[in-house]
């Protein structure tokens, strides 16, 4: 967020001199990313590197799809099997497989590891993994140009476009614009993943 796009880069776009209005410069850049990034933003997807941790209670099958778009990588799964003290899973005792488009990534335990025995409503897996581009510098400028953009209209419309709870309101012409920067990025509502 503002290692994309800083208060004075804003502040240049704007032409605003004074360092009156900062800290509303920097919420409008933080309410402009959570607009576009995560998986309830407009792409659907991580953007900027992020770390997630996910359990589970139940394993269902050898598979499973991480709830993220944009993994890059599983960095630790562990097991409570029976109360016991958690167990990291060996790198060996799981590979992670990505869909042909790079969007999506599952975990995949590999035949023989404990967690085939999980029953017990004390038993539990932890998936850690991260998600996004490696770095600020890798993230395309597509996403720059539409923060900046949806940055500058909260700037604008400050009136219309914060309600009491804080809700973003984006004006179609600039949902669309951004839309249009991003649309190779945004991942479909229906997306099922290309094996």
């Amino acid at each position: 967020m503002l290692t994309l796009v800083s208060v004075e880069q804003m502040k240049a776009q704007k032409r605003i001199v004074t360092n009156r209005e900062n800290d509303f410069i920097k919420e409008c850049i933080l309410d402009a990313w959570g607009f576009i990034d995560g998986v309830e933003g407009k792409c659907r997807r991580a953007v900027l590197p992020q770390s997630y941790r996910f359990t589970l209670t139940r394993w269902c099958g050898y598979r499973f799809t991480l709830p993220v778009h944009g993994t890059r990588a599983v960095t630790k799964i562990s097991a409570t099997i029976g109360g016991a003290a958690p167990v990291d899973l060996l790198p060996s005792a799981f590979r992670v497989e990505r869909t042909a488009d790079g969007i999506d990534a599952s975990v995949i335990i590999m035949p023989g590891t404990v967690l085939a025995g999980m029953v017990d409503g004390r038993d539990s897996v932890v998936i850690e993994f991260s998600a996004g581009w490696p770095d600020a510098a890798s993230v395309p400028r597509a996403f720059r140009r539409a923060l900046r953009l949806i940055a500058a209209h909260f700037y604008d419309n400050r009136e219309e476009t914060f309600g009491d709870n804080r809700v973003t309101v984006v004006s179609r012409s600039i949902e669309l614009g951004a839309s249009k920067l991003l649309e190779k990025w945004i991942v479909p509502l229906d997306y099922a993943g290309i094996r």
